[in-house]
């Protein structure tokens, strides 16, 4: 048990380490909109993965940064949600099996989404197709995401039996 209250803990600061990031994107956000852009876009220009030299672009990326990191707090908290359920007296439950599928189905989701506007922001940044498939932030990901798919069904025909055996007793 104490690995599930470990495992726990450090999804929760997670959880909260992200929702701080996405509350200062948001400030970003909205001060590039409002406010003085050339200030926001200078905190951007002189980065090594993002070359931000336009309020459009800044606009751009923080608003997919938004919607981006909206997901996977919300992965994160369905995370926290099934630990607490799967530390609970009743295990293969309806809301453990949808959430194994959702968990995995956003996992794919969201791989396949940044992979798709990592490859938008290089063509519109740099004027050059590239096609990169990293294995550690694509295929490991979709393999997770498969491997919570494939939990899920498990215990779905867990359930099934579990039921078949209260009616047999």
């Amino acid at each position: 048990m104490k690995s599930s209250v470990l495992l726990r803990n450090i999804i929760s600061i997670t959880y909260y380490c992200m929702i701080l990031f996405w509350i200062i994107l948001l400030g970003i956000f909205i001060y590039s909109i409002f406010g003085d852009e050339e200030s926001a876009i200078q905190l951007f220009k002189n980065s090594e993965y993002l070359k931000i030299t336009s309020k459009a672009a800044l606009i751009t990326t923080l608003g997919y940064s938004l919607i981006s990191f909206a997901f996977w707090i919300y992965l994160f908290r369905m995370i926290r949600n099934l630990m607490d359920s799967l530390t609970s007296k009743s295990i293969f439950t309806n809301f453990q099996i949808s959430s194994f599928k959702i968990i995995g189905q956003l996992l794919i989701f969201l791989s396949i989404l940044d992979t798709i506007f990592s490859f938008i922001f290089d063509f519109i940044s740099k004027n050059h197709f590239r096609i990169k498939f990293d294995f550690l932030e694509f295929w490991l990901i979709i393999a997770l995401g498969l491997f919570f798919i494939f939990i899920s069904q498990i215990f779905h025909k867990a359930k099934a039996l579990r039921e078949e055996n209260e009616l047999t007793v």
